[in-house]
């Protein structure tokens, strides 16, 4: 029985580590709810600043994801804060929480169906 134990040991810390959660994801409905709830929320844009320009969420800091130095920017950042991730449809920010994750950041949340969800919905954006 130990000996069975043992084997299956390895397997049970692997399913452990590789269930745990890297961000809890948001409609952007939920986001905005969030986002006033939260005064001390970092909201980063990994979108290129080319559509960062073209409008963002009031507050957000815009580090490309796509960006050689993405990983050296996000180093800059305190990794105990609370950050909300966003990109145009969420197929970036979920790279960039994943990578953040990987970096020690303790609280991360995501924006799923990304700026064009936010937009769609009418929601305020800056520009």
């Amino acid at each position: 029985m130990k000996k069975i134990f043992l084997l299956l040991l390895p397997y049970l810390f692997c399913s452990l580590g590789c269930t745990a959660q890297k961000a809890i994801r948001m409609k952007s409905v939920e986001a905005q709810n969030f986002i006033k709830n939260n005064k001390e929320l970092v909201i980063i844009d990994v979108r290129t600043p080319e559509e960062f320009e073209e409008g963002h969420l009031k507050g957000a800091i815009n580090i490309d994801v796509k960006k050689s130095d993405f990983e050296e920017q996000i180093a800059k950042l305190d990794t105990s804060k609370t950050y909300l991730v966003y990109c145009r449809s969420g197929r970036r920010s979920a790279g960039a929480v994943r990578i953040m994750h990987n970096k020690n950041f303790k609280s991360l949340y995501e924006i799923s169906d990304g700026f064009m969800g936010w937009a769609n919905k009418g929601l305020p954006v800056e520009k």
